[in-house]
């Protein structure tokens, strides 16, 4: 049983960032996005863009963009801090870096995506983005979620994702936010979600009237006392 359990592969917070890193460096030479013109359908990748557009058909479409080549230079960067000995043991400075460049990565990869759609009009095409191009957005998504728990040190690097703390902390969660959800109404100004022992909405400010519950209004009706006669007791009028 020792043996078995140690085979078992943890997947700590180091492991899975260092994974997509490797992910999405892979993922700039698969083709994100496939625009269609004349019949004819082209895929193009990051790396398509980098280093100029070009087709048998059409000739150069785009020059090249050599500023593209950040989205690889970004998972290579923080490959190496969570390799290297002066960085890698650093929870705060990952955090933050990693933080940033996983914002930085996901603006520069849906402007290129606009960049292709506008250039995609002008020839009056169509561009699409793939799967590829919305898997990598959620992995990068991914990595700005685990900086910030490991910046708010809710997470260590060291952390294993699929422990019993991890998934019980995950329930616990889920339950009060079932929870808040049940109790939670809505604002009769502007429609946002108030909790319910709110007195003002929190996005308007309006005032939230309170609602009895049936407890309350038990409570407040007035209760009427019934006398009892003893038997044999007639009443005298």
């Amino acid at each position: 049983m020792n043996q078995e359990e140690n085979k078992t592969v943890k997947l700590s917070v180091r492991r899975t960032l260092k994974l997509i890193c490797f992910i999405c460096m892979i993922i700039f030479f698969i083709p994100t996005f496939v625009v269609s013109c004349s019949s004819q359908e082209m895929k193009i990748s990051a790396s398509n863009v980098a280093e100029g557009i070009k087709s048998p058909s059409f000739g150069t479409i785009a020059n090249a963009q050599p500023i593209v080549y950040i989205l690889l230079l970004i998972p290579i960067a923080m490959l190496v801090m969570l390799y290297v000995k002066k960085y890698k043991d650093n929870q705060k400075l990952i955090s933050k870096v990693f933080l940033a460049l996983s914002v930085i990565d996901i603006v520069i990869w849906f402007v290129l995506r606009h960049g292709i759609n506008s250039k995609a009009e002008e020839e009056r095409c169509i561009a699409k983005t793939t799967l590829t191009f919305k898997i990598n957005i959620i992995l990068w998504i991914i990595v700005a979620i685990l900086s910030w728990m490991l910046y708010k040190k809710k997470l260590l690097l060291s952390t294993e994702l699929l422990s019993e703390e991890i998934m019980e902390k995950v329930k616990d969660s889920v339950k009060e936010t079932a929870a808040i959800d049940e109790n939670a109404r809505k604002c009769p100004k502007c429609g946002a979600v108030v909790k319910a022992d709110n007195q003002f909405c929190t996005s308007c400010g309006a005032k939230i009237e309170q609602e009895e519950t049936v407890e309350e209004i038990k409570q407040e009706e007035p209760v009427e006392e019934i006398k009892q006669e003893e038997p044999g007791q007639e009443t005298v009028e």
